[in-house]
Protein backbone atom coordinates (compact mmCIF):
# COMPACT_ATOMS: atom_id res chain seq x y z
CA UNK A 1 0.00 0.00 0.00
CA UNK A 2 1.59 3.26 -1.11
CA UNK A 3 1.89 6.16 1.38
CA UNK A 4 -0.94 8.17 -0.19
CA UNK A 5 -3.32 5.22 0.07
CA UNK A 6 -3.25 5.63 3.85
CA UNK A 7 -5.19 8.86 3.17
CA UNK A 8 -7.61 7.13 0.77
CA UNK A 9 -5.92 8.58 -2.31
CA UNK A 10 -4.49 6.60 -5.18
CA UNK A 11 -3.47 7.18 -8.76
CA UNK A 12 -1.06 5.88 -11.37
CA UNK A 13 1.69 7.09 -9.01
CA UNK A 14 0.57 4.40 -6.56
CA UNK A 15 1.24 1.79 -9.23
CA UNK A 16 4.73 3.22 -9.79
CA UNK A 17 5.35 2.96 -6.05
CA UNK A 18 4.29 -0.71 -6.26
CA UNK A 19 6.77 -1.21 -9.11
CA UNK A 20 9.54 0.12 -6.86
CA UNK A 21 8.41 -2.24 -4.10
CA UNK A 22 8.50 -5.23 -6.48
CA UNK A 23 11.90 -4.31 -7.92
CA UNK A 24 13.30 -3.98 -4.40
CA UNK A 25 11.96 -7.40 -3.42
CA UNK A 26 13.14 -9.02 -6.67
CA UNK A 27 16.67 -7.67 -6.27
CA UNK A 28 17.07 -8.26 -2.53
CA UNK A 29 14.75 -11.15 -1.72
CA UNK A 30 13.15 -9.06 1.04
CA UNK A 31 10.33 -6.51 1.18
CA UNK A 32 11.54 -2.94 1.67
CA UNK A 33 9.28 -2.19 4.61
CA UNK A 34 9.52 -4.88 7.23
CA UNK A 35 7.85 -4.68 10.58
CA UNK A 36 6.68 -6.88 13.41
CA UNK A 37 3.11 -5.57 13.16
CA UNK A 38 0.92 -4.08 10.45
CA UNK A 39 0.96 -0.70 12.17
CA UNK A 40 4.78 -0.71 12.35
CA UNK A 41 5.00 -1.59 8.66
CA UNK A 42 2.49 1.18 7.87
CA UNK A 43 4.56 3.73 9.78
CA UNK A 44 7.71 2.69 7.92
CA UNK A 45 5.92 3.02 4.56
CA UNK A 46 4.63 6.49 5.45
CA UNK A 47 8.14 7.60 6.41
CA UNK A 48 9.84 5.85 3.44
CA UNK A 49 11.98 4.09 6.05
CA UNK A 50 13.82 1.30 4.27
CA UNK A 51 17.37 0.06 3.93
CA UNK A 52 19.05 0.74 0.60
CA UNK A 53 18.84 -2.35 -1.62
CA UNK A 54 22.55 -1.95 -2.33
CA UNK A 55 23.28 -2.62 1.36
CA UNK A 56 21.28 -5.86 1.29
CA UNK A 57 22.71 -7.17 -1.97
CA UNK A 58 26.12 -6.03 -3.15
CA UNK A 59 25.20 -7.11 -6.69
CA UNK A 60 22.53 -4.42 -6.95
CA UNK A 61 23.93 -1.48 -8.91
CA UNK A 62 23.86 2.00 -7.43
CA UNK A 63 21.80 3.10 -10.42
CA UNK A 64 19.20 0.42 -9.72
CA UNK A 65 19.11 1.57 -6.10
CA UNK A 66 18.49 5.13 -7.31
CA UNK A 67 15.65 3.94 -9.56
CA UNK A 68 14.02 2.17 -6.64
CA UNK A 69 14.48 5.27 -4.51
CA UNK A 70 12.76 7.42 -7.15
CA UNK A 71 9.86 4.98 -7.21
CA UNK A 72 9.52 4.53 -3.44
CA UNK A 73 9.58 8.24 -2.65
CA UNK A 74 6.74 9.36 -0.36
CA UNK A 75 5.48 12.17 -2.55
CA UNK A 76 3.50 10.93 -5.58
CA UNK A 77 4.37 14.16 -7.40
CA UNK A 78 8.10 13.45 -7.08
CA UNK A 79 7.93 9.79 -8.21
CA UNK A 80 9.00 8.68 -11.64
CA UNK A 81 6.03 7.95 -13.85
CA UNK A 82 5.71 4.76 -15.89
CA UNK A 83 6.45 6.61 -19.16
CA UNK A 84 9.57 8.15 -17.59
CA UNK A 85 10.84 4.74 -16.49
CA UNK A 86 10.21 3.27 -19.94
CA UNK A 87 11.82 6.25 -21.66
CA UNK A 88 15.02 5.89 -19.68
CA UNK A 89 15.12 2.13 -20.20
CA UNK A 90 14.43 2.34 -23.94
CA UNK A 91 16.48 5.39 -24.89
CA UNK A 92 20.22 4.74 -24.72
CA UNK A 93 20.93 8.40 -25.54
CA UNK A 94 19.61 9.47 -22.14
CA UNK A 95 22.06 9.61 -19.26
CA UNK A 96 22.50 6.11 -17.91
CA UNK A 97 20.81 6.47 -14.55
CA UNK A 98 19.71 2.85 -14.37
CA UNK A 99 22.92 0.91 -14.85
CA UNK A 100 22.24 -2.76 -15.42
CA UNK A 101 18.47 -2.16 -15.56
CA UNK A 102 18.85 -1.20 -19.23
CA UNK A 103 20.39 -4.55 -20.12
CA UNK A 104 17.75 -6.33 -18.04
CA UNK A 105 14.99 -4.52 -19.97
CA UNK A 106 16.60 -5.57 -23.26
CA UNK A 107 16.30 -9.21 -22.21
CA UNK A 108 12.65 -9.10 -21.08
CA UNK A 109 10.90 -6.67 -23.43
CA UNK A 110 8.74 -8.31 -26.12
Amino acid sequence: MSPEQFCDKSSAASDCWALGFLLYEMLTGKPPFGGNTESETGRRIQKADYLSPVKLNANVSLASGRLIGKLLTMSPERRLTAPQVLEVLQNPALPDTLGSMKSWWGKVKP
